[in-house]
């Protein structure tokens, strides 16, 4: 029987949901490190005297580092495994977290901040491919939404932070309280496992079936259906990947899609809410007040996630992704034209609802379009690529708001268009994988 098979047959378990967590845990902190920056903003624009651009530099080295990051952990990994390189890659963005609570003026932040973005982006393709190979193909969607829905608590909690203490005890505190989360790395080296369709790939056959023997030990169950004897990509060594055959046939076209998709989901989640608080400052509201709406509008990011891990299984990725992002630049649009706090949080709600459907939906999709040999490089490449929507965007954004006297209705005009078009490109590129083996989808 082959291993790959073997785990895709395995029953949802305590396993998976360790597996869930405790990923999902260091997703969590990692919201939490990248968004705190975008409650900090209000504060040292005037701290520093920012200007528009000047905070525009910060947030666009931040996506630079998630961005190399995000190439080059991605091509690491698909050579030396995920779990060890998840690790270290957590401490590096937790650290540097915290430490941004020293710095002093724009360059040693946007410093800091280069190193935040760079173990972030190395995070997303590592721990997302680890994930996607532990999850059997049933339940895979679900597992890969539970794991992106830890962002929206991570979320949350860094609004309600940010609110209680940066007004009492200062930015400063409150970076240097997140880094406390760099003593997570011991949890992560205790209890997750090495992906057994990594060590297969490598030709370490034998710790791959030990691995899954000892999951088989505690969680088989009788009535299981009989595993085939074997699958594509089963016991094969393959040479290193390259960022060049994600470009060749047969996996170009999916490289389009999902390239597309997370660089529209990217691009929109700092358009839109890493600029938030600032541009609700900007529209005369309080640096409180506007706490305050971003804390409510994030709530509507948890029934978002759990809307997509019940349909995500059942309706399948790619319906989900084109009336998502449709939907969501429709609300985009109306929430561009929002005026008075009543619309803003009703709108604003519901562009939280679709972004983190959209979001975990993107993340889930990405992984399993590329086989085990180039998934973790395939994620990295999307991801990167998503990381040149954050970084145009806050250069987009600074400019839009420079030339139109701080009126923000075209940047969300360009953002529901964005959307729009993401979501002709996954229905005329896009390939459904609901409920099919990873090595199936690899052809």
């Amino acid at each position: 029987m082959s291993v790959t098979a073997r785990l895709d047959r395995l029953p949802l378990s305590n396993f998976h949901l360790k597996i869930v967590v405790v990923a999902g845990l260091a997703w969590m902190f990692g919201a939490a490190s990248f968004t705190m920056v975008s409650f900090v903003f209000p504060v040292i624009v005037g701290a520093w005297a920012l200007s528009p651009e000047d905070v525009g530099i910060i947030g666009t080295l931040q996506s630079v580092g998630m961005l190399v990051g995000s190439i080059l952990v991605g091509l690491v990994a698909d050579r030396v495994g995920r779990k060890g390189l998840l690790q270290i890659v957590f401490l590096t963005f937790a650290i540097a977290n915290g430490a941004s609570g020293l710095a002093v003026d724009v360059p040693s932040l946007a410093a800091l901040r280069f190193v935040v973005g760079f173990g972030l982006g190395g995070m997303f393709p590592v721990g997302s491919t680890l994930v996607s190979e532990l999850s059997p193909s049933k339940h895979r969607g679900m597992m890969m939404v539970g794991l992106d829905s830890f962002w929206a608590w991570g979320s949350i909690a860094v609004s309600l932070g940010a609110y209680l203490l940066i007004p009492t005890l200062g930015w400063q505190v409150s970076f240097l309280i997140t880094g406390l989360a760099a003593l997570y790395v011991l949890v992560l080296n205790r209890a997750l496992v090495e992906s057994p369709r990594h060590l297969i790939t490598k030709g370490r056959g034998e710790e791959a079936e030990a691995l899954v023997r000892r999951v088989e030990a505690v969680y088989y169950r009788d009535d299981l259906p009989p595993a085939a004897a074997h699958e594509p990509g089963a016991g094969t060594t393959y040479a290193n990947v390259g960022l060049g055959s994600l470009l060749r046939p047969p996996l170009l076209k999916r490289t389009i899609c999902v390239w597309t998709a997370n660089f529209a989901v990217v691009y929109t989640y700092f358009g839109l809410f890493i600029w938030l608080p600032t541009l609700l400052v900007s529209a005369g509201y309080g640096l409180a007040q506007s706490f305050i709406f971003v804390l409510i509008i994030n709530l509507g990011q948890v029934p978002g996630y759990l809307m997509t891990a019940y349909l995500v299984d059942r309706a399948g990725r790619k319906l989900m992704l084109v009336l998502g992002f449709l939907l969501y630049g429709i609300v985009a649009y109306q929430f561009g034209r929002a005026s008075g706090e009543a619309e803003i949080i009703l709108w604003g709600l519901l562009i939280s609802f679709l972004n983190s459907a959209v979001f975990a939906t993107v993340y889930a999709y990405t992984p399993e379009l590329y086989p085990t040999w180039a998934r973790a490089t395939g994620t990295g490449a999307a991801v990167a690529l998503g990381r040149i929507g954050a970084i145009i965007a806050p250069i987009v954004i600074a400019r839009i708001l420079g030339a139109w006297s701080m009126d923000y209705t075209l940047v969300f005009v360009v953002i529901a268009a964005l959307l729009i078009y993401t979501s002709l490109t996954v229905l005329l590129l896009g390939e459904e994988t609901k409920g099919r083996s990873l090595e199936k989808i690899a052809g």
